[in-house]
């Protein structure tokens, strides 16, 4: 019972988890406007980020 549970946990339950997630990146569709909004925002979290390390070192 032991193996067939080992088994379950490193076959069965990886490919369910890799269909539920293929199915997330399907409906989710990344176009060029929400690529340049994360974008944007991933930079002012670097230079907030900068800017915090900065004063923090002070």
């Amino acid at each position: 019972m032991t193996q067939y549970g080992i088994l379950l946990s490193f076959t069965l339950y990886p490919a369910i988890g890799s269909l539920i997630v293929a199915a997330i990146m399907h409906w989710y569709q990344l176009d060029d406007r929400t690529v340049e909004k994360i974008r944007r925002q991933l930079n002012v979290q670097q230079h907030e980020s900068s800017s915090h390390d900065r004063e923090c070192s002070q």
